[in-house]
């Protein structure tokens, strides 16, 4: 009896080479260190090519994809690349750190200047009050609408 890995008149050989060839969607997931839900989504996006095939015995057996193992490769590397920016989490920490802390200066300031502005316009709404004026016996707020004042009296008849 032949061990695992020996070659079997071809058979294992031929089998070991197609699984070079192509990965089952579980292999690609452990490749790519990602899980088999996200390796369908890359198949179905398009960023791993691969074939279905039917089941084992063909019948309602569900199709299953076997995934071409350079397109795994690729997408490892790529994914590799997309990660290694130099950069440890430390790093990555401290730059976020320093970002928090120079929006929360900004946040500080802009607060300073609305409450600047703010003090501005109540000192403005005082001064246009002061430079109205003063309003006519019954001219109050419990005068004459404001159409009366503009226009007077409306007329009746020829007088």
């Amino acid at each position: 009896m032949a061990r695992a890995g020996e070659d079997c008149g071809g058979h294992a050989a031929k089998r070991r080479g197609m699984a070079d060839l192509e990965w089952t969607v579980k292999q690609a997931a452990q490749a790519l260190v990602k899980s088999e839900r996200t390796v369908r989504r890359y198949l179905a996006q398009g960023r791993l090519r691969g074939r279905k095939v039917a089941g084992p015995d063909s019948g309602p057996a569900p199709e299953k994809w076997l995934i071409e193992a350079a397109s795994v490769r690729s997408l490892a590397a790529d994914l590799r690349a997309d990660t290694t920016t130099g950069q440890t989490a430390a790093d990555t920490i401290g730059q976020v750190a320093d970002e928090l802390r120079s929006l929360r200066q900004e946040n500080a300031e802009y607060r300073e200047l609305l409450s600047r502005l703010l003090g501005e316009i109540e000192k403005l709404r005082a001064a246009v009050q002061l430079s109205l004026p003063a309003p006519g016996p019954g001219e109050g707020e419990g005068g004459r609408p404001w159409w009366r004042r503009l226009w007077g009296r409306a007329r009746r008849g020829p007088t």
